[in-house]
C-alpha cells in the first residue's frame, strides 16, 4: 500500500507526504501540509506554545549558568579539535606565549569582540600558525593569505596617507 488518506484534509496521498510516528501504521494521520498548516496556526494564536517552542532552551541557559558554562567549553573543545586539529591545552599555551595579546596587532583578547583570539592557520597545509584578534585573522584571509597582496596593499595605503 502505498497511499494514505489524510484525516484533516480528507485527500488521499502518498506516504511520503505524512511524517513517520510510531502508529501501526508507521506514518501521522495528518499529512505533512495539515500538520504544519496546524502548528503555524496554534504558533500564532497560542502564546504558551509559541514560548515553548522559542525560549526554552535560552530559558535553561539562564537559569543554569554553570550548564551554560560547561556546554560553551565542550562546543570550543570540539571546535578546536575539529577544525585546527588542536586541545584546549595547546590553545592555552599559545595564548599564554603571546600574553593574550594578538601577534599581529598587539590587541589584547579582553578588548576583542567575543573576548578569545582566533586560532590563525595556513589553509593548504592545516598548520596552526598563532592567534589573531577577528579583524587580523579576517584580514589575512580576505587578503587570501598572499603575502604580496599585503604589501601591494601596505604600498597603496603609504602613497595615500594624508590625502583627504
Amino acid at each position: 500500500m502505498s497511499d494514505k488518506q489524510c484525516t484533516k484534509c480528507k485527500e488521499t496521498k502518498l506516504f511520503t507526504e505524512f511524517y513517520k510516528s510510531r502508529s501501526n501504521s508507521g506514518y501521522r494521520s495528518q499529512c505533512k501540509h495539515c500538520t504544519l498548516k496546524r502548528d503555524k496556526e496554534r504558533y500564532h494564536t497560542d502564546p504558551e506554545y509559541k514560548l515553548s517552542k522559542t525560549v526554552k532552551v535560552r530559558h535553561n541557559w539562564e537559569t543554569n549558568p554553570d550548564a551554560w558554562s560547561k556546554r560553551q567549553l565542550t562546543v570550543r573543545k570540539s571546535h578546536l579539535k575539529r577544525h585546527y586539529g588542536m586541545t584546549l591545552e595547546q590553545y592555552q599555551k599559545l595564548f599564554e606565549e603571546q600574553q593574550g595579546y594578538c601577534a599581529i596587532c598587539a590587541t589584547h583578547n579582553s578588548e576583542v569582540p567575543h573576548k578569545q583570539l582566533m586560532v590563525d592557520h595556513c589553509h593548504k597545509t592545516g598548520k596552526v600558525r598563532q592567534l589573531l584578534c577577528d579583524l587580523c585573522n579576517t584580514a589575512l584571509g580576505k587578503f587570501k593569505d598572499k603575502p604580496e597582496l599585503l604589501e601591494k596593499a601596505a604600498a597603496y595605503l603609504r602613497k595615500h596617507n594624508g590625502e583627504s
